[in-house]
This record gives structure tokens, sequence and C-alpha cells, in this order.
């Protein structure tokens, strides 16, 4: 019983010594895996910080542009009568007015068989057998085969030849068995494209086109086939307009070789005697003003959070976790300076920098237009001088593209940042790894140590009580 308690007592002695020394030790390892967890974070913030950053030089790439390019080259176009003629236009359009009078909309070539009998079989009387014909668009030939059958319905071989036309011609040509009534049908076909060019030319081989009314050369009626629209000769299925007195016929609605930088999209015809639809091609103040805002946007996204990752709290002292990086603690001021500073090659000496044209910041950096009336004054009366603040050789966009490149580009201080953070994680990862081998190592240490030390302590009470029963003995 003595010694099962006893060595119950050295067991619970054991434990305690080596709870008291993985305490310690795992002090050390907890230590060390703090410091590589803040890495972990310190690694998120510069992808971050490259994605925003990255976002501003994109921004300011734009704004460092002229002539087309730039944002405040951005056009609009106002039409008096936009039922008339839709307008949309590119930085390359000129700012003027224009006069657009539309005489003819484009149309697409098409042609309408006779009216027949639905059920009737009119057609099977003289055409059974294997009829075909040529369709011609565009300067290719589709050869169209139909085989017809004997008693077979007008209605059924007017579906089968709109089937046969659509499988061959794909879009050049489309065509359709209509049934214009309850008891009658009759075939549509028309070009796949409008104007003169695009006209379609028939070869009716073995007479099946001219049975149905298709071929002929008169416009079609009530019950009789012919054309719905054909050139005569006079380009009927072109469009026409003038356009500041000019005579223009195109094979389209939509225009985009007659107005330099501009789309015209034709809607209705005028009668020869309204007024001609007024464009007018000037500015896009409301679209330079979004790019503008989301520059500043982009800034401050940026600036936000530079301050946030580089500040000291004076209270608490807490440190952002880019405190103390020169490298980004000056970044801040930077592209503050880069934003706000004066454009020394600015074209316009009374415009040299965004004070002057309504841009400032508030309390807390946030840089917005802020006097509305003095930045649209700017954009209608001295843009040019408002663009060379960003545009010329020391501009806004041209500066903060430079600084921010040397952050975002390969192996610019961001990526440099980054590999140096991978580089002590691998270094702390393997010391964390080594920390746990030597913990392992010193716990069986120091487990076999002081198993020997209880094994001769034991044996040191085994010999004094061996001699403590000779002296008895020796006594008698």
């Amino acid at each position: 019983m003595n010694i099962s308690g006893q060595q119950s007592v050295q067991s619970a002695e054991l434990v305690q010594f080596l709870s008291l020394f993985m305490a310690q030790s795992n002090s050390r390892v907890k230590k060390t895996q703090g410091d590589r967890d803040a890495l972990d974070v310190r690694s998120a913030i510069f992808t971050d910080l490259r994605t925003k950053l990255t976002a501003l030089k994109r921004i300011a790439t734009d704004f460092s542009s002229s002539g087309a390019l730039s944002p405040f080259a951005a056009r609009t176009a106002t039409v008096s009568n936009d039922a008339i003629l839709a307008v949309s236009v590119t930085t390359a359009a000129s700012k003027l007015s224009h006069a657009v009078h539309v005489d003819q909309l484009a149309q697409a070539h098409s042609v309408l068989s006779d009216q027949l009998s639905a059920s009737g079989t009119t057609l099977a009387g003289t055409m059974v057998g294997t009829k075909t014909f040529t369709v011609a668009v565009d300067d290719h030939q589709f050869v169209v085969s139909v085989n017809i059958t004997a008693g077979q319905t007008n209605k059924s071989i007017m579906e089968s030849v709109a089937t046969a036309i659509n499988s061959v011609t794909g879009s050049s040509a489309r065509a359709a068995a209509i049934a214009d009534s309850d008891t009658t049908t009759r075939l549509s076909l028309t070009s796949g494209d409008t104007g003169s060019a695009h006209g379609m030319h028939f070869t009716d081989t073995s007479g099946l086109l001219g049975a149905m009314g298709l071929t002929n050369t008169t416009a079609a009626g009530a019950t009789a086939g012919g054309y719905l629209h054909a050139d005569l000769g006079n380009h009927e299925l072109d469009a026409k307009l003038t356009v500041d007195g000019i005579q223009i016929t195109r094979s389209t609605n939509v225009l985009t070789d007659v107005i330099s930088g501009a789309t015209l999209t034709l809607k209705a015809a005028q009668a020869v005697s309204d007024a001609a639809v007024s464009v007018k091609v000037g500015v896009n103040t409301a679209s330079i003003k979004t790019k503008v805002q989301g520059f500043l946007d982009a800034y401050n996204a940026v600036a936000s959070y530079l301050t946030s990752k580089t500040a000291v709290d004076r209270n608490t002292l807490e440190r952002g976790a880019l405190a103390g990086d020169y490298g980004y603690t000056t970044l801040a001021q930077k592209i503050r300076v880069g934003l706000a500073g004066d454009v020394s090659t600015a074209s316009n000496p009374d415009m040299i920098a965004l004070a002057q044209v309504g841009i400032t910041s508030d309390r807390a950096g946030v840089f917005t237009i802020s006097d509305a009336s003095k930045f649209d004054a700017a954009l209608d009366g001295k843009l040019d001088s408002l663009a060379s603040l960003f545009d010329s050789t020391n501009g806004i966009g041209k500066r903060l593209e430079r600084e921010l490149d040397s952050y975002t580009r390969s192996g610019g201080v961001l990526a440099s940042s980054s590999d140096g953070v991978q580089i002590q994680k691998k270094m702390l990862d393997a010391r964390i790894k080594q920390l746990g081998h030597l913990q392992d190592l010193e716990r069986d240490r120091l487990t076999q140590q002081y198993g020997a030390i209880q094994e001769a302590s034991a044996m040191q009470q085994s010999m004094s009580s061996m001699l403590g029963v000779l002296a008895s003995m020796t006594a008698f």
C-alpha cells in the first residue's frame, strides 16, 4: 500500500512538473504563432491595397489621356424629334448642329403569292413531282427543291415551299405560309436585309413560283400576287434623307458613315412639308461629371484605407498594421499632393488647382465636387483648361499615374512588400515546426530524467531501510 501510494504521488508530481514546462514552452509557440497570424493580416492588407491602387491608377491613366481618349472629350447628341430619328455619338463627333429630314425608310424586298384556297389542289393539279427554282441574294444563288404529290393541298404545298426556302437560304431570305383568312392562304417571301443592294432575284426553272404568282411584276393586290416592296429603279428599297441640304441614300436605317463620330438610326419617314429634325452635338457634361466623381471616389477609397492602416490611436495607442512603415505612411501624403497640388503645366494660369474648379476636401480628407456651379462653369466655358489640369505634362492624371505605378507594377513596392511577407511567413512556419519538435524532445527528456531521479530515490530509500534492519539485528 505504501509503494502504491508513493507511485501515485510521484505520478502526480510528474504531471504537475510537465504542465509547468508545457505552459512555459507553449507561450513561446503562441507568440511565434501570433507573429505568423499578424503576417497573414499584413498580406491581406497588401492584396486589398493593390486592388484599390490599381483601380485608382487605371482611372488616373484615363484622365492623363488627351484628345478623343480623354474623359473630357465625351459627347452627347440632342434630337428635336426622337420619334423620327435617334442619334448616338462618340468622342470623334464634332460639336456642331445638323438638320436632318428623313424622306424614306429602307425596306426589305418582299413579294406575296396569289391568294389560294387553303384546301384546294390547284397547284398540285399542274405541279406534281420535284420542282426547283433559284433565289439569288447578295451574289449568292440558292437552289430550292420541293416535292409535290398528287392531291396535295395548296396550303401544304406553300408550307413545304416556305420550309425549303428557309432551310436553304438561312437568313438571306425568309418565307412563310400565311393563312390570310379561314379558308385561304398566301406565301410571303422577304429578303433578309433592307436596301436595293439586297434585293431577291428568281429563276423559276419549273414554273412553280409563277404558278403561285410570286414572280408577278406588279404590286400585290387583295388576291393577286406581286411585290409588296421592290426596287423599281429609283432606290425604292433604300433609306433617303437630307442632311444639312445634302441628299443621301443608304441601304440601311442605321447610318454610321454620314456624320463623323455619329450613328443615325432612322425611325420614321417624314412628309415633304415636315420640318427637318434638329441634331445638336455637344459636350456630355453629365458623363464628365460622373467620371470626375468616380476619380475622386477611387482616390477617397485609397486615402481612407491608407489612413486606417497607418494610423496610431492617440488614446489607446493601438497601431495600424502599416503604422511606422515609411513606404506607406508617406504614400497617403504623396497621392494627396498629386491630387490637390498646383499643376505647373496647366494651360490656363487661372486654373491650376482643383479648388479653382469647385473640388475640395472636408476635414476627413474626402474630396468631392463641393461647388457645383463653379465646376459647371468650367465644363461649359473652360473645358480645355479643365482637361489640362489632368492631362498636361505634370497634370493630376499623369503624376498620380507615375506615383501609383511605382507601387503597383511588377517588382514595385507592393510586390516587394508581399514577397517579404511570404519569406517571413515561411521562416515563422519553420520556427513553429521546430519549436514543436524541440518541445516533444524536451518533454521526453524530462520524463526520462524525472523517472531516473525517482528510481534512484527509491533505491536510496530501500538501502536505508535495509541498513536500519541490519542495525537493529546487530544490537541484539
